[in-house]
C-alpha cells in the first residue's frame, strides 16, 4: 500500500485459493496516524504592563495530541496545553510565542505570535551622588526601561536644565554654585518616571602647600595641573594629584630648594604598567620610577648642594589607559644638611650636624680636597638629632673635613 490515507485505516484479511479449495488469514488492523494540523493559530497581541494574556491554539490529528509552548525560541517551562496564560506580563514577557504541536506521526510548528508590552518609563539605575573638588567634569547617569521612545530632562534645584535631554548629564568646570539636587524625569507616551535625587558637593581647592604638608612655593603645568584633593591620602587629609592628561601628555609638579639636604615624600600611582609612569627628578636627572599599580610608598633621596629642582611628573605614552590613569604626592619634608663647626684645638676637631633617620652619616678627612684620599674617621647611624663628630688626632697642621651621607 502506497501513499496511504487515512480513509484506508481498517480491518485487513487475505484469501488464499488454489484448484483444491481456499484459506483465510487472520484479521490484520492497519491504523493511520495523521499530523496534526492547527486549524487556529496564536495571535499577535498588545497589553500593558500588569495585564494578563492568553495565547491559544485549536489542532486535530490523530490522539493523543502533545504541547509545547516557546517565547523566543526557548521551551517554557509548564506550558504544556493548547492554551497558554501569562498572568501579570512585564516589559520581559515582551517577544514572539509560537506552540509546538505533537503525535505518534510527528511534529508541527504553529504560526509565530508577537507580544507587545507597553509600558511607561522605569528607573533601572539611579542617579549617584558625587563630591568633587571646583573646577572638576562630573557625570550623572541614569539607566531607564520602558517602551520607546522615551524622552529625558534632566533638573537642578527644581528647574529644568536647558539642553539637559540625555540618559546622562555632564558639567565642566564646576563651581559652588553647581552644588545642589540634580534629578531627572523620563517620559513616553504611557507615563513617566522620576528618578531618585541626585546630590552634588563642591569642594573649596586645596592649595597644593596644604594638600603637600610643605610651606614651599610650588609650580604646577597650566594645561593638566596638580591639584589638592582630600580623596586619595596618606596622612588622611589631603594630598596633591596629577591633573587629567590624554595619551601622550604630561603633568608636572615642582618646587624648588637649596642643598645640600635630605626630600622625604610619600608618593603613589594607578597607571598602565610600564606604559604611563610617575617620575621624581632633582634637575635634569630621573632619580625615582613608579608605574602600574602601586600603593603609598616613602621615598627618602639626598639632594645635592645649591639651588634643585624638585619635579615629579605624571607621563603617558602613546596608547592605553589602566586603573585611575593618576600620580599622587603626599607629606613633602626637606631638611638641609648643616653642619656648625668647632675649630681644631691642639688635637681635637668636632662637628655637629642634624641627622635624619635611614641615613649614614661618616666624617671624613683628607690633607688635599682635591686629590684626596679621604680617610673615614667615624660613621653614625641617622635617627632625627643632632650628632656630634670628633676627629681627637688632628695633629696635621692643615686637614680639610667632610660629611659623606648615604
Amino acid at each position: 500500500m502506497n501513499n496511504i490515507q487515512p480513509g484506508q485505516a481498517g480491518n485487513y484479511d487475505v484469501v488464499v485459493s488454489n484448484p483444491f479449495g481456499a484459506v483465510t488469514s487472520a484479521m490484520a488492523q492497519v491504523t493511520i496516524s495523521a499530523l496534526p494540523v492547527i486549524t487556529v493559530q496564536p495571535q499577535n497581541q498588545i497589553v500593558f504592563v500588569g495585564d494578563s494574556v492568553v495565547f491559544s491554539v485549536v489542532a486535530s490529528g490523530t490522539p493523543p495530541l502533545s504541547y509545547q509552548w516557546r517565547h523566543n525560541g526557548v521551551d517554557i517551562p509548564g506550558a504544556y496545553t493548547a492554551a497558554l496564560v501569562l498572568p501579570a506580563v512585564s516589559p520581559s514577557d515582551a517577544g514572539s510565542y509560537y506552540v509546538v504541536v505533537g503525535n505518534a506521526a510527528g511534529s508541527v510548528n504553529s504560526a509565530v505570535a508577537s507580544l507587545t508590552v507597553n509600558s511607561p518609563p522605569y528607573i533601572m539605575v539611579q542617579p549617584q551622588d558625587q563630591t568633587v573638588m571646583a573646577g572638576s567634569t562630573v557625570s550623572f547617569v541614569v539607566s531607564a526601561g520602558g517602551s520607546p521612545p522615551m524622552s529625558y530632562q534632566w533638573y537642578f534645584a527644581g528647574g529644568a536644565i536647558p539642553g539637559a535631554n540625555g540618559g546622562g548629564l555632564s558639567l565642566t568646570n564646576v563651581q559652588l554654585a553647581n552644588a545642589g539636587e540634580y534629578y531627572v524625569i523620563i517620559s513616553n507616551a504611557y507615563g513617566s518616571a522620576r528618578s531618585g535625587i541626585a546630590y552634588l558637593n563642591v569642594l573649596q581647592p586645596i592649595p597644593l602647600q596644604q594638600a603637600l604638608n610643605s610651606t614651599n612655593s610650588w609650580i604646577t603645568t597650566e594645561a593638566a595641573p596638580w591639584f589638592g584633593q582630600f580623596s586619595v591620602t596618606h596622612d588622611g587629609q589631603h594630598a596633591a594629584q596629577s591633573g587629567a592628561i590624554g595619551n601622550n601628555g604630561k603633568s608636572i609638579l615642582e618646587t624648588t630648594v637649596t642643598g645640600p639636604g635630605i626630600v622625604y615624600f610619600w608618593w603613589k600611582v594607578s597607571s598602565q604598567t610600564n606604559g604611563d609612569y610617575l617620575y621624581f627628578s632633582i634637575g635634569n636627572t630621573v632619580r625615582r620610577t613608579i608605574s602600574g599599580e602601586v600603593d603609598w610608598t616613602q621615598v627618602a633621596i639626598l639632594v645635592p648642594s645649591g639651588p634643585q629642582k624638585l619635579t615629579w611628573t605624571y607621563i603617558k605614552n602613546a596608547a592605553g589607559t589602566a586603573g585611575a590613569d593618576a600620580g599622587w604626592v603626599d607629606q613633602v619634608e626637606f631638611y638641609p644638611l648643616r653642619a656648625a663647626f668647632n675649630f681644631k684645638t691642639r688635637l681635637l676637631f668636632s662637628l655637629r650636624m642634624q641627622t635624619q633617620p635611614g641615613f649614614t652619616y661618616t666624617l671624613e678627612a683628607t690633607e688635599s680636597p682635591a686629590s684626596g684620599p679621604w680617610t673615614s674617621i667615624t660613621s653614625v647611624q641617622g635617627d632625627g638629632t643632632e650628632k656630634v663628630f670628633l676627629d681627637p688626632f688632628a695633629s696635621t697642621p692643615r686637614r680639610f673635613y667632610r660629611i659623606r651621607v648615604e
